[in-house]
């Protein structure tokens, strides 16, 4: 090792070096903290020690080394030689089998603790960048902390656009709207409480607008799935029953309810018309070639002004039965099924 005498490195520091070694004597404290980092940092490469830290870190290291070396290496406790270890069974660096490097292989006990320090370091620093429900909900949340309201709803709707007030309006952006107040278990559309959309939340597994939006197909699919629940039946010889869930009719009829006013029993015709068109061109598998027919129908119709729950409903089972066929005879079905299935409204009540 070449070492530079001058300015950069005391006198004191090169008074004594062990013939065995050549190491540098470390100085007392106060000549320690006289060095600079960079010296420090030298010294404690030359001991073999870490060379990492501030540097009052390094001063404590060195001035530690330096009591339990009792200020000079060459009164170190000299090693037995190996033929005498062997005879008292010391462990010795010729007798310790050596990985590649010459270094002896950790124990079972100090890797499994520099395995749980990994996990430990890993686990804090994924936890530090997960979003937080709490973050999410405020960023949208109303003067009493509680819910989300139409104010917050609507920025809501603006960020699921990207920001974009003509995307907003559109069904790729109703269907979220929609799909998320079904899981948070909005009263009505536009309104969301805290509780509700944490619930929401976990049983999206998102906690974060862009976790959303990364999500939206698998959001969309969960929408054709049909499953099966068990329920008490007191009545049956088993004393339950099986009964099928189907995810899409769930979320149909709870849209309807959704977006009533508050107190009526239909929803206005603009607000539904915009629903439907999200609903029956944004779910895989549930698309329906009737739905433009539907909503032009509906549209030109000054007289109808509102919709109702069997008109709502019966859509489904419509665009079940009827296959494309021609546009007109589409039409003439459509118009019958909405005059069949209860009176259509001139005006809403």
């Amino acid at each position: 090792m070449c070492l530079r005498v001058g300015a950069r490195w005391p006198a004191h520091a090169f008074t004594s070096l062990s013939p065995r070694s050549a190491q540098v004597v470390i100085p007392e404290t106060p000549g320690l903290k006289k060095l600079k980092v960079s010296d420090l940092r030298a010294l404690c490469t030359e001991h073999k020690v870490t060379s990492t830290g501030t540097k009052d870190v390094l001063v404590q290291r060195l001035d530690a080394l330096r009591k339990g070396h009792a200020g000079s290496p060459d009164k170190r406790p000299a090693a037995a030689p190996p033929a005498a270890a062997a005879r008292s069974g010391a462990v010795t660096p010729e007798s310790t089998p050596k990985q590649r490097g010459g270094k002896p292989p950790l124990s079972a006990g100090r890797r499994g603790r520099m395995l749980r320090g990994l996990r430990v370091c890993l686990c804090a620093r994924v936890l530090s960048h997960v979003a937080k429900p709490d973050d999410f909900f405020s960023k949208y949340a109303d003067e009493s902390g509680t819910k989300i309201g139409l104010e917050g709803f609507t920025q809501l709707t603006l960020d699921l656009a990207g920001g974009d007030e003509e995307l907003a309006m559109k069904p790729e952006t109703t269907i979220m709207l929609l799909f998320m107040s079904w899981k948070m278990g909005s009263p009505r559309f536009g309104e969301i409480s805290k509780e509700g959309f944490k619930k929401g939340l976990d049983a999206m597994k998102c906690y974060s607008l862009a976790q959303v939006l990364d999500n939206r197909g698998l959001f969309m699919s969960q929408l054709t799935k049909v499953t099966e629940e068990v329920k008490s039946a007191p009545n049956s010889y088993l004393g339950y029953e099986r009964i099928k869930v189907d995810a899409f009719s769930d979320f149909y009829n709870f849209c309807f309810d959704l977006l009533k006013p508050e107190g009526k029993k239909y929803v206005e015709k603009d607000m539904g018309c915009a629903a439907l068109s999200a609903i029956w061109k944004q779910i895989p598998g549930r698309t329906s070639p009737h739905i433009d027919s539907f909503v032009d129908f509906l549209n030109q119709n000054e007289k109808l002004l509102s919709i109702n729950s069997d008109q709502w409903k019966s859509f489904v089972q419509f665009s079940k039965q009827v296959g494309h066929g021609d546009a007109a005879q589409r039409i003439v079905l459509l118009m019958s099924v909405l005059l069949t299935c209860a009176s259509i409204r001139s005006t809403p009540r």
